[in-house]
């Protein structure tokens, strides 16, 4: 641009009907991935407009705190009435063992209102360890080159 600033580059999802977990937390990824590579010139458009589930879904991980962006009140509402809950995206290039022990305690917690076997989120840990010590070789040659060598998550229920 002739004055140097960058120009506004906005998201609109509002033709996004449903998205995955999965999907979401990836979305996150390519978002950090962008902000970290370009700044924070990265806004949200017509967020009255999106899908009540796909804006539910974005506001419990925690992506609107990503974007920098106010949670809508009509969002807060709506997640409160939510029959799913969403734990935060969590994201580390460390095997951070106080992020994974905090973690793993929220969703022991979880495990227990559900009478769910808690131990079962140890899978956690050996995800994260698996994506630290494998996800990135070395030697593999990239037609994109990875900005952050780091691992992410999120659980629902």
């Amino acid at each position: 641009m002739p004055d140097g600033k960058r120009p506004q580059i906005f998201l609109d999802l509002s033709t996004i009907k449903s998205l995955s977990l999965a999907g979401a937390l990836v979305l996150g990824a390519e978002i950090h991935r962008w902000r970290a590579q370009r700044g924070p010139g990265l806004r949200a458009r017509n967020i009255s407009d999106w899908n009540p589930k796909v804006r539910r879904l974005l506001a419990g991980l925690g992506f609107f705190k990503l974007l920098k962006v106010n949670v809508p009140r009509r969002t807060q509402r709506e997640m409160l009435a939510d029959e799913v809950t969403v734990l935060h995206m969590i994201s580390s290039t460390e095997l951070d063992q106080e992020l994974l022990q905090t973690t793993m305690q929220q969703l022991s917690a979880v495990a227990d209102v559900l009478d769910q076997d808690p131990s079962v989120y140890g899978a956690l840990v050996e995800a994260s360890y698996n994506a630290k010590l494998h996800a990135y070789p070395e030697e593999y040659e990239y037609e994109f080159p990875p900005l952050i060598r780091g691992w992410w998550a999120t659980a629902s229920w």
